[in-house]
């Protein structure tokens, strides 16, 4: 029987290539820690959150052009 083919994460494949994708790295570190740091302090009330009477709709990842929105 054979084996079962061997799967990598998306970043352990880029990271067996090395080179400049490596350099990638400490900024994807830096900016994760960051995100996390400020998530922590939402969530304990230490940075302020607003509240507002009316529903909020928010949609990201828009932008002009084509870029195949349909």
């Amino acid at each position: 029987m054979p084996a079962p083919p061997v799967t990598r994460r998306p970043d352990e494949t880029l990271a067996a290539r090395g080179g400049w994708v490596e350099l990638l790295r400490a900024p994807a570190a830096l900016f994760g820690a960051i995100a996390r740091v400020r998530g922590w302090m939402y969530a304990r009330r230490l940075l302020p959150s607003y509240h507002v009477d009316v529903p909020v709709v928010s949609v990201g990842n828009l932008s002009a052009g084509g870029t195949g929105k349909t």
